[in-house]
């Protein structure tokens, strides 16, 4: 953006980063841990 990108080509860099991400969040994955910081620690 700062660099003067057209708006079509930063619509494509940012589909293909939600394109890269994984589905779901894989909270209700058995085999997940927490090994963070709760939201109310992060300001959440």
């Amino acid at each position: 953006m700062r660099a003067g990108a057209p708006d079509d080509a930063l619509a494509a860099l940012i589909g293909r980063a939600v394109d890269m991400k994984p589905t779901g969040h894989r909270l209700a994955d058995p085999a997940w841990t927490y090994a963070g910081r709760p939201m109310s620690r992060i300001g959440g």
